[in-house]
């Protein structure tokens, strides 16, 4: 079904394939010309919020801040600093900022971090005797949904959330089969990552790439990588979710300030 209507000068073509079930519904609106009904179908049946939700949380935010507000990560230092020396801890003030990544910084995510560290080494800091702190109390709560599969938790979609993020809260481990049937795989992950690998080595006649999984230990720096390769395969990389987000960030951030 391809429900066609005509939105300001232009021309708005919803494809509907799925809605003939009544499994999905939906009613768009013209919202700068009296909020007339431009597409519907099944607007009124309840439907369990899925992905959409999103945009309902944009809608808010930029209605309670505003579109010029700006998102502020702060660092304290919980301690005096005398003679270059911070007797006591450095702490990160997590503040959600979701633009740490490549996309946003030139194919450099550490760029904010750097930031970050030059403007501790301009108030003066060159040695913390105390510990680095992620401060993410402005961020109570599950990490992710109790509905999310268990299958999802290990990919980039399905990362957890934190109040500090780098790369969406997402690794790059890349995997390739061994060199003979039968063999572990190999596996190539961060310094800060450690991973645990199960993934197995498996005959030519299987397609595609096998059924590998990747599941992070919440809390640690692990991530457990099983099932089976191909070995006709040749290597790819995948964004695995980061088994402790904010940690992978300090980390990150530990070493701009080195």
């Amino acid at each position: 079904m391809v429900r066609r209507a005509l939105v300001g000068s232009g021309l708005l073509i919803l494809s509907l394939p799925a809605l003939a079930t009544a499994q999905g519904g939906l009613r768009g609106v013209h919202a700068i010309r009296g909020g007339a009904a431009v597409a519907s179908e099944n607007a009124e049946r309840r439907f369990t919020p899925a992905s959409v939700q999103k945009l309902l949380v944009a809608v808010a935010l930029l209605d309670e801040l505003g579109p010029d507000h700006r998102i502020v990560t702060r660092v304290a230092a919980a301690g005096p600093v005398e003679g270059g020396v911070l007797e006591g801890d450095l702490v990160v003030i997590a503040a959600g900022d979701p633009s740490w990544s490549e996309e946003f910084f030139e194919d450099d995510s550490s760029t904010p971090l750097r930031g970050l560290a030059r403007g501790v080494a301009a108030r003066g800091v060159r040695l913390v005797t105390g510990d680095l702190v992620v401060d993410e109390r402005g961020f109570p709560g599950r990490g992710y949904p109790t509905s999310r599969a268990a299958a999802e938790l290990g990919l980039g979609y399905g990362t957890a959330t934190s109040g500090l993020a780098v790369d969406r809260n997402t690794v790059r481990i890349r995997i390739a089969p061994g060199s003979r049937v039968g063999e572990p795989g190999r596996l190539e992950a961060p310094d800060d990552v450690e991973t645990s690998n199960r993934m197995l080595t498996v005959s030519a006649h299987r397609d595609g790439r096998g059924s590998v999984e990747f599941l992070p230990v919440w809390g640690s720096d692990t991530v457990v990588v099983h099932g089976e390769d191909p070995i006709s395969e040749g290597p790819y990389e995948m964004a695995v979710a980061a088994p402790s987000p904010s940690r992978h960030a300090a980390s990150r951030f530990r070493q701009a300030l080195k």
